[in-house]
């Protein structure tokens, strides 16, 4: 995985995230439906994003950078949107005005996928695919802008309008959510590319940020949700939280496993090249020696030489070199006399007396040992070996066998997918000469292609739709690292397969590392099984994911329900209904809860029968005492109703009485 992809990577789970969180906490109210969209898109953008760092070819990538148009197409619009809703804006329900900017946005789409107007090609970069822009990639610049100011703007008049404080500090938050990315998107995504500057792009990864603000704003001041949350919802989102967050983990480390394990094998790939050129250099060194063995007891053959007849020698020799050649491959065939002067090569018959200035013979010449090593010719390296010969015990001088090692790749290439090339310092070549060679060989003059290295031999042809990873890999900053021990193989993508691109020191005769010997070796099913394991790792998380999700939400309802069954209860009970019953489905806390619940009601309804029972008695007592103190009270009321009566009887006959003695008086 290209660690450049981690940023998009975190973006996506960010965003999936914030939307399942924001549409779950209120699904049926608007601003949580557009502002979930508005996530989704993200999500969808930084998908896009990561497959496109990651992709292998530059078709894969065309067709993920498409599909990130319509996210950020639709994170545009539906930001807009739900901008327009969250303000109470009266655009918000013009139905002509938001479809004029949704047609706007899907002919956008139109254009990028039937045209090469927005995005021409893609290209490589140290990233990952990048696009190469059309001419009317501004026009899709400026529609996104206009939405993202004009967002900006409503917010900011928002926020100077409204007079609720935590009102003011959700517009603060969202207003700054929005421009983190903007900015970062204005300035790698779209200023960048207009000017050919070659930046990594940073929108879709800032995003990250936005879902962080937004969650805060949420929780800490009521961002589009209620003010409280259902106990079924608190233990999903923390479930969910948990999960995602494990999955991620898993990801990333699953991700990075899977690219270490690519770049170990590319380490393992060129270690193994090295060490099977050694074993043949050695190999063929032992050969070399072995036939220098034979040709210095020819006895026939040290007549010619010590005759000193140079035509006579190379007539004789000639047959077996001929056949050390067709057998073996061996190229140089040298008789050097005990002054270092070349008496004849065997392998040209027109050059001799020129004296041999090689480590290889120094050596030998120092010693008076065999001697071998690699060592650069003109035009190529080859494997020497320089033995003393003998004429009994005198010296008579020097005999070198030698082989171009050239064919070494040819036989590696054969054995192996790879393109082999050497690349040698120009102080150690005369450029006069090599552009002599390369014309008589009718070859391309190549001394200039790389500025103070020369690639004096590889396997590739020019023509070969390998050239071009060749010429990536083949440079002189990688040689010049490989020299100073610092270089890691690196992996070069091209028409959906992988290589390996690396070296090792090519060190001559005289320990000087003198250029350096590169491989581009194909590991593309290596790179296929690992990218066809992260792509099922992404599917598993996933179906992981939708998997938690259905299993959060089981498991919170299994508990929340019978809670929001007692909750029901408890108001029913309220209004009076003591003949309720909560149904008992588990053992667990919750049903003994159930059960404690049905027993409180059940002492509730005795003690309340009781208690009945008890103000019916003491009320028929009450009545009961009521009737006597009326029947009483009856009895009271009659003879006081007689007492009257008799009292104004009294009083009507003392009247007559005055009124007799009156009379009788008068």
């Amino acid at each position: 995985m290209n660690i450049y992809s981690i940023l998009p990577l975190i973006a996506i789970f960010a965003n999936f995230i914030t939307c399942f969180f924001v549409l779950y906490i209120n699904p049926k109210n608007n601003l949580n439906r557009f502002f979930g969209f508005f996530s989704f898109s993200l999500g969808i953008w930084s998908l896009c994003n990561y497959f496109t760092f990651n992709a292998i070819s530059v078709s894969e990538a065309f067709f993920w950078n498409n599909i990130a148009t319509i996210g950020t197409v639709l994170t545009s619009v539906s930001l807009f949107h739900f901008v327009l809703i969250f303000s109470k804006n009266k655009l918000a329900f013009n139905k002509i005005f938001l479809s004029l900017i949704y047609l706007s946005g899907f002919f956008l789409i139109f254009i990028e996928y039937t045209t090469t107007l927005i995005t021409t090609t893609m290209y490589r970069a140290y990233w990952g695919f990048t696009c190469n822009i059309g001419p009317l990639y501004v026009l899709l610049s400026i529609y996104v802008l206009i939405l993202i100011i004009s967002s900006l703007f409503i917010l900011y008049l928002y926020n100077k309008k409204t007079s609720t404080k935590e009102l003011k500090k959700q517009t603060v938050l969202l207003f700054i959510a929005i421009t983190i990315p903007f900015i970062g998107g204005l300035t790698t995504e779209t200023v960048f590319p207009i000017l050919n500057f070659e930046v990594i792009p940073f929108t879709s990864s800032l995003t990250t940020i936005t879902a962080i603000i937004i969650c805060f704003s949420i929780f800490k001041y009521s961002f589009i949700r209620s003010k409280s949350y259902s106990i079924q919802k608190k233990i999903t989102i923390s479930f969910l939280v948990i999960i995602v967050s494990l999955t991620f983990v898993f990801s990333v480390v699953n991700f990075y496993y899977q690219d270490e394990h690519l770049k170990n094998q590319a380490d393992y790939e060129i270690e193994l090249m090295q060490d099977k050129f050694n074993v043949v250099v050695e190999h063929e060194m032992q050969g070399l020696n072995v036939a220098l063995e034979v040709i210095v007891q020819d006895k026939s053959l040290m007549n010619c030489y010590l005759e000193k007849n140079r035509t006579k020698l190379y007539d004789y020799g000639q047959p077996l070199f001929q056949k050390l050649k067709e057998k073996f491959e061996d190229t140089h065939f040298y008789f050097i006399e005990t002054n270092g002067t070349c008496f004849v090569r065997l392998h040209n018959k027109d050059k001799y007396g020129d004296e041999i200035t090689r480590f290889t013979y120094w050596a030998a010449n120092a010693t008076m040992n065999i001697s071998y090593g690699l060592e650069l010719g003109k035009t190529a390296f080859a494997l020497r070996v320089v033995k003393p010969y003998y004429n009994g015990s005198q010296h008579i001088g020097f005999v070198e066998l030698g082989k171009e090692i050239d064919h070494f790749f040819t036989h590696f290439k054969e054995d192996r997918s790879a393109e082999f090339a050497i690349i040698l310092d120009k102080q150690y070549l005369d450029e006069d000469k090599w552009g002599s060679l390369r014309e008589a060989q009718g070859l391309r003059n190549n001394w200039d292609d790389l500025e103070d290295k020369l690639i004096i031999m590889e396997t590739v042809d020019e023509m070969s739709e390998l050239d071009q990873p060749c010429v990536s890999c083949f440079i002189s900053e990688n040689v010049d690292k490989v020299i100073k021990g610092n270089y890691t193989p690196s992996l070069i993508q091209h028409e959906q397969k992988t290589y390996v691109c690396g070296g090792f020191p090519l060190i001559d005769a005289g320990n000087r590392e003198v250029g350096t010997i590169f491989a581009l070796i194909d590991i593309s099913k290596s790179a296929m099984i690992a990218q066809n394991a992260n792509l099922v790792n992404i599917s598993l998380s996933i179906i992981l994911l939708i998997f938690t999700i259905i299993l959060a939400v089981l498991i919170s309802r299994n508990i929340s329900k019978p809670i929001e069954n007692l909750s029901k209860s408890v108001k029913k009970i309220e209004a009076g209904n003591l003949d309720i019953q909560v149904e008992i489905k588990t053992n667990d806390e919750i049903g003994q809860l159930s059960s404690s619940f049905n027993e409180m009601v059940k002492s509730i309804r005795i003690s309340s029968e009781t208690l009945e029972q008890k103000i019916k008695d003491r009320t028929n007592d009450l009545q009961q005492k009521i009737k006597e103190l009326e029947d009483f009270k009856k009895i009271i009321v009659g003879r006081e109703m007689k007492m009257i009566n008799l009292k104004t009887q009294i009083n009507e006959l003392k009247s007559k009485v005055n009124e007799e003695k009156g009379d009788d008086f008068h």
